[in-house]
């Protein structure tokens, strides 16, 4: 049953999609659909302990039946609690044969609706949707006029009567295994969301956070001014870069305390441009000496691939459907030049010359020459 949602943190909506439960039809007593909360920052979605819940699955008995020109108002009793399922007429599906139902053309529309109702009411009657029926319904949680009810995604009458003890048996264990543990975030997504709380805090940025705007600005000034290589001391200089790196990264403290000083600027700067290089942005060639190169302007580079796929292409090995992309890596690697060129700088690169229709991909991971 519902517990406290108090002891339990309860994550921002951005997060939710990473529980399990926020997407799935949750098989839950009736009395704790109608006792979660909802949630102040989604209207709509109803907190169980801290899980995000806005779609549900019950299984229960029909005490009441109201039904409408549209819709069928289901009230169903699980033993915990009631509530109202709303089962558009519409979920049934009509043919063709329905549509028709032997009437001529001339009949006025209205009398065919009216028709059409009649016959959706008596498969209904015949079905077996009545008093005292075992009825199975999965869908959204929703309020109206103040009372929680559900919108039925599906539903559909239970026959035989040993379901409702089989749900009745499983859910304690459904409860114990996944509701009643607390939702948590991945590791890594888990320490973003401190170093965020953090931020709010205290007001100063995260180093994370700080990698990832210095990594924006050093992207931005290599597309801007047609870098075609750089080093971290070039970009140290940089009027932008320099601004980002000495100002304060918080409030209410001095200059000198908060200021990014020396080896720590050189230190954010190395990891914006790691995090370039692990995007395939920028391959390192500093053991040669040249610093790093911007994959999208070195044309060496890919020269040098274009010569690998038309070199090994007439093997008979690749003959065929052309070489594989991780073939064309360790030929690359093989060269000193190269050998700082990782997989996605690679992909960078192919992406470029297929683009140009300077090679061909015959399959998403194959490629030939373009030979004209």
């Amino acid at each position: 049953m519902a517990a406290d949602t108090n002891i339990m943190h309860v994550y921002p909506s951005e997060y939710w999609g990473l529980d399990p439960l926020y997407q799935a039809y949750c098989k839950m007593y009736i009395s704790d659909i109608l006792s979660m909360e909802e949630s102040p920052m989604c209207p709509g979605v109803f907190m169980y302990k801290n899980h995000p819940i806005h779609k549900v699955d019950i299984l229960g008995l029909i005490v009441r039946v109201d039904i409408k020109d549209k819709f069928v108002l289901y009230t169903v009793d699980d033993g915990t609690g009631v509530v109202s399922c709303l089962c558009w007429k519409n979920c049934y599906g009509r043919d063709e044969a329905e549509d028709d139902m032997g009437l001529d053309e001339s009949v006025p529309d209205c009398l065919r609706e009216k028709m059409r109702e009649v016959h959706t009411l008596r498969r209904m009657v015949a079905a077996g949707f009545g008093l005292g029926e075992l009825l199975h319904v999965r869908g959204k949680v929703k309020v109206f006029r103040e009372e929680r009810e559900i919108s039925a995604a599906y539903y559909n009458k239970i026959s035989d009567p040993v379901a409702q003890i089989v749900r009745m048996l499983e859910l304690p264990q459904i409860y114990s295994q996944y509701y009643d543990k607390p939702f948590t975030l991945p590791p890594a997504v888990d320490r973003q969301f401190h170093a965020l709380e953090n931020e709010k805090k205290t007001g100063v940025k995260s180093q994370g956070r700080l990698v990832g705007e210095l990594k924006a600005i050093v992207q931005s000034y290599i597309q801007s001014h047609n870098v075609k290589s750089f080093s971290i001391k070039a970009l140290e200089s940089v009027q932008t870069i320099h601004m980002f790196l000495s100002q304060p990264s918080g409030e209410g403290l001095s200059q000198g305390e908060l200021s990014v000083a020396g080896s720590v600027q050189r230190s954010l700067l190395t990891q914006a441009v790691r995090v370039l290089e692990e995007a395939g942005i920028v391959y390192d060639k500093r053991y040669l000496g040249e610093g790093y190169r911007v994959v999208s302007r070195d044309s060496g580079l890919e020269e040098a691939i274009k010569n690998i796929v038309k070199t090994d292409c007439k093997l008979a090995k690749y003959a065929e459907n052309g070489c594989h992309y991780m073939h064309i890596l360790d030929e690359l690697h093989m060269t000193l030049q190269y050998r700082g060129v990782n997989q996605n700088a690679l992909i960078q690169s192919l992406d470029k010359l297929e683009g140009s229709s300077e090679i061909i991909s015959t399959t998403k991971q194959h490629y030939i020459i373009y030979d004209t």
